[in-house]
């Protein structure tokens, strides 16, 4: 089992396409903190709750490890700050959109994957079909998210 943090911008996909039930079925282990929930305001926390999104609390130890972590990378968010102290400290890969916040966890050894990454797992899970993530992905960018074409051999294991 994939043990995957989610940060604010795969959380809004998710809910754009309305996913985030069909995440809930993944046999991976897929978290937020709420920190990163907090940050996204245009997302209604019960309903993420319904529908299975599992929000975990920061400890005293990741809160300083925020504030040590935004001395040093002032250009994240705190939001982005805590998602990347989180993904050390549960173990978890990071799911990103955020090319900085990608970068900045790379650069510390967290394993990084995004949107795309996670409709591929969908599909090799069977909740999707395999034509679906390219036409989501469409759907997704014409409200204005900032996602890559998806590539149709990205499907293949």
């Amino acid at each position: 089992m994939k043990r995957c943090l989610l940060d604010a911008s795969v959380l809004i996909d998710l809910d754009l396409a309305r996913l985030l039930g069909t995440a809930a079925q993944l046999d991976h282990e897929l978290f937020t903190v709420d920190l990163v929930l907090d940050e996204v305001c245009s997302l209604d926390a019960r309903r993420l709750l319904a529908e299975g999104l599992d929000v975990r609390e920061l400890v005293s130890e990741q809160v300083a490890s925020i504030i040590d972590l935004r001395r040093v990378r002032t250009r994240l968010s705190t939001g982005d700050a805590a998602a990347l102290v989180s993904a050390r400290h549960f173990g978890a890969f990071l799911l990103t959109g955020d090319a900085r916040l990608r970068q900045a966890a790379e650069e510390e050894g967290i394993r990084v994957h995004g949107t795309l990454w996670l409709l591929r797992e969908f599909v090799h899970a069977d909740l999707l079909e395999p034509g679906a993530p390219p036409r989501i992905v469409d759907e997704l960018r014409a409200m204005g998210r900032r996602l890559p074409k998806f590539p149709d051999e990205y499907l293949r294991r």
